[in-house]
């Protein structure tokens, strides 16, 4: 059967398809999400209280369900859409979900997801270094500025008081975009850049760039770069969707628990822990080890059966 894929008509046409749904669903379902909020909490008008992060950090569990919803709107049900328009297999069969995760690789991951926050804090740091110039003008001042709101929208959303607000925390920052947007991102946009390219890695870190661009905050470009790339590789390697669900979930929700057990921690450890050398070199080191486990396991075992995504 000839691959479409690899026309840039057909390419454009279902990247311009993707992109539009996603920016009506999550337009459409973040209405809606404010609509379900205004009616169990008194958030008043909703426009301004989409707009100010001050007025939901005072109702943080509106703001969650707003959140959930444009997350639902934006990744999860175009993905599924697109899934069901571009292939007649089931979407399990699609999205490799079908392929159940094995119980070593699974343990192995665990790790990593704890063991890949050294390199992230690694990134962070060098995303210090970056700087927008001033011949940049606007261009700059609007990025810094979304950068801004974006990161007071998420203080606000981690303004959670009680078990309840927390639980619905990782429904909505942890479990939900777990799913969706590994759906969109690796299940979807990896695959057809890397069939349209014909470069696994080019397709892994194109669409590393593009996760990390979308969260529209500068501070943390290079961070989500590198947990985006680490996922994609995951998924690459393996073949099984199950895998990047589940490093991104652990990844999210170990940073959730951290801040709701230990809520000052952001504040009294702003230079993370690169400072710790030692700690950072052993950690590093394991990270490699982990990951080279994890590859040699999960590719040997699609190379039996025949299953490795390329």
């Amino acid at each position: 059967m000839h691959d479409y894929s690899k026309l840039p008509t057909q390419f454009i046409s279902k990247m311009l398809m993707l992109t539009g749904m996603a920016l009506l669903g999550g337009s459409l379902f973040g209405f809606a999400g404010g609509f379900i909020a205004q009616y169990f909490y008194p958030i008043g008008d909703l426009k301004l209280f989409i707009q100010s992060s001050e007025l939901q950090s005072n109702q943080p569990s509106a703001a969650l369900i707003i959140q959930a919803m444009a997350s639902l709107g934006t990744f999860a049900v175009p993905s599924l859409i697109f899934a069901l328009y571009v292939t007649k297999y089931r979407l399990s069969i699609y999205f490799t979900l079908q392929k159940k995760p094995a119980l070593l690789p699974l343990i192995i991951l665990f790790f990593l997801a704890f063991l890949v926050n050294p390199v992230a804090d690694l990134a962070f740091q060098l995303n210090q270094l970056l700087y927008l110039p001033d011949t940049w003008g606007h261009v700059a001042q609007w990025i810094n500025t979304q950068n801004e709101k974006i990161t007071n929208n998420y203080s606000a959303l981690l303004s959670f008081n009680n078990i309840g607000q927390f639980s619905l925390a990782m429904l909505t920052m942890a479990l939900i975009p777990a799913i969706g947007e590994e759906l969109f991102f690796r299940g979807i946009l990896q695959r057809l850049i890397q069939n349209q390219t014909g470069r696994s890695h080019a397709g892994i870190w194109i669409t590393a760039l593009i996760f990390s661009l979308i969260h529209m905050q500068l501070s943390l470009f290079l961070p989500r770069l590198v947990l985006g790339a680490f996922i994609g590789y995951l998924f690459w390697w393996s073949g099984r969707l199950w895998y990047a669900i589940t490093a991104h979930f652990i990844n999210n929700s170990l940073a959730l628990s951290i801040y709701y057990c230990f809520p000052n921690f952001a504040e009294t450890n702003t230079s993370g822990i690169h400072e710790n050398w030692t700690f950072m070199i052993i950690a590093l080191i394991l990270f490699m080890i982990f990951l080279y486990l994890f590859h040699t396991f999960v590719t040997q075992s699609a190379i039996r059966h025949g299953k490795r995504l390329g």
